[in-house]
Formats: structure tokens, sequence, C-alpha cells
């Protein structure tokens, strides 16, 4: 009996794996396959240019969803909370008007395989980082927080937390 539910987990296991296979572990949070698949695509159909899983593509797209995942940690650690739904409400409208209007609009996200819920919730992590890192760096009044600051606290945060490169292919010209 033993053998059998060994056998059945192993199967099961397997079949996960090839599901969605973990690229990268910040932390205690994980970046699989699919997000960085889905990262590619909103990129591609954000930017109106062919999806590309290229090396550079999928390197660029993990160091995003590295940093997205420091800035989600640091915003947990200072209870930061934003209601961005009608931000991105107003930015969804524009990236559809941007494709011509509701049918080619939906045309392009089949072409993507991407769903308006995935790209609401894409929209909704860019806003809410945004607002956040604005938050961040420009606390006191009159005061324009720079790139280099922002990229100072993104190495100290890197620092901070563990990541490990499942998928080694994603290191190169890693910070």
């Amino acid at each position: 009996m033993r053998l059998i539910t060994l056998a059945a987990f192993l199967v099961f296991a397997s079949f996960a794996g090839l599901i969605d296979r973990i690229e990268v572990i910040v932390g205690r949070q994980v970046i699989t396959e699919l997000q960085l698949e889905e990262e590619l695509r909103v990129t591609a159909f954000l930017n109106e240019t062919p999806s590309n899983d290229g090396g550079a593509q999928r390197q660029a797209a993990a160091e995003r969803l590295i940093q997205q995942a420091l800035i989600a940690r640091e915003m947990r650690l200072t209870e930061y909370s934003a209601d961005v739904g009608q931000e991105a409400d107003k930015l969804f409208q524009k990236v559809e008007a941007m494709y011509g209007g509701d049918r080619s609009f939906r045309e392009a996200l089949r072409k993507y395989a991407l769903t308006e819920d995935i790209l609401r919730r894409h929209l909704m992590v860019q806003i809410r980082v945004l607002n956040f890192v604005g938050s961040r760096f420009r606390n006191e009044p009159g005061r324009e927080g720079t790139d280099a600051e922002l990229n100072r606290w993104i190495d100290d945060a890197r620092r901070q937390v563990r990541i490990v490169y499942v998928d080694k292919s994603l290191a190169q010209n890693a910070p």
C-alpha cells in the first residue's frame, strides 16, 4: 500500500512540475514559469509588439517580477495598502482605446493569450507598485525621488532576501 501511495505521489508531483515549474525564489515567494510567460505576454501586449520569449526578454521579465516581489514584501512590512481599482479601470480603458475599441481589443487579447482579468490584475499591480514607490521616495513635500535612490533601495532589498534562480538562464546579468 505504501508503494502505491508513493508511486501516486510521484506521478502527481511530476505533473505539478510540468504544469507550473518554479523559475525563481525570492525569499518565501516563488515566481513560476506561468507567471513569467504571462509577464512576457502582457508586456508585449501593452507595447504592441510581437510576443517574444527569447533569453533577454525572459531575463528582463524575471527581473521585473523579482522587483515586484521585493516591493510587495516591503508593502507588507510597512502595511501599505491602496485601493487602485478606479485608476486601473481608467488605465484599462486607455489600453482598450489604444487598440481601437472593443472588437480589436478583444482580438488582441486572444492573440496574446490573455484575458481581461489577467490584464486588469497586471495593471493593478503596476499602479500599486508605482504608487508605493512614489510615496516611499517622495514622502516630503516638493521632493522628487530619483531612479538612483530606487535602484539603491532595490539593491539593498536584494541583499536582505535570498534569491534563488532555479532556471539558471534567468540569472545571467543578474545583479
